[in-house]
This record gives structure tokens, sequence and C-alpha cells, in this order.
């Protein structure tokens, strides 16, 4: 398997990383183990230490499809993962249910990280 740390600092003993990858919790491409969360993304495994996370969200994009003869839109849920610096990736959820677990299962993973967009993506978002 091929890890790659999200942010510096965060390199771990890869024999260590593969026996937590494989015992962990899977939610569509996060995997929660007991120390850090990973991420599939081809066949690259980004790890982050829990420690090192600050804030998680969710998001929801409108997708357009075509159905029936028109464009609907359905929500598409995705969490987003952040460190001091800012957002360090998304990822895609599969389904509401499946993003609730995984928030509640973050929170108590991370008890001192901050769940919520943050308040600067609120402004933003009200300016437009």
């Amino acid at each position: 398997m091929f890890f790659r740390p999200l942010i510096e600092g965060a390199a771990e003993d890869r024999a260590a990383l593969t026996a937590e990858y494989r015992a962990s919790k899977k939610v569509g491409k996060i995997h929660l183990g007991s120390t850090q969360l990973f991420y599939r993304s081809g066949l690259r495994i980004y790890y982050i230490p829990f420690r090192l996370i600050r804030r998680c969200f969710r998001r929801v994009h409108l997708v357009s499809i075509p159905m029936d003869g028109k464009k609907r839109e359905i929500p598409v849920e995705y969490l987003v993962v952040c460190d001091d610096r800012g957002e360090l990736f998304e990822a895609q959820i599969p389904g509401k249910e499946a993003a609730r677990t995984l928030m509640d299962e973050l929170k108590r993973l991370i008890p001192d990280a901050a769940f919520g967009k943050p308040p600067a993506a609120l402004s933003s978002a009200e300016e437009a």
C-alpha cells in the first residue's frame, strides 16, 4: 500500500500504518483507525493523525443529472477535514446516514476538534 501523509510531521512506521488501516472502520473512502484518519484516493492512501485535525464538517454539493427528460439535482455528501492552515481534503461520503455516523464517530475520536463550518466560510457564503 502507498501511504502518504497529508501534512508534514505525520510520518509513522509503515508496518504500523498498514496494521491500523486493515483494522480500521470504513465509511466510503474514509477509514477511521485508532489514531489516524485514512483517505483512499486511487492507489494512494493518505493519512493524518487525529491529533493534527482541528476542524471537520460536512459539505453538500448539488449534482445535476438527467432523469425522465428533466434535469434533477441530487445532494452528494462530503467530509471536509481541516488543520491549522485550512482545508486539507474533501472526500465523498455514501449518503446522509453514513455522513451522520461518520461525524458522530469523529466527535468521539477527536473531542478537541471543532465541528461545523469555520466562521470565515459562513460569512463568505452569506455575502454570495
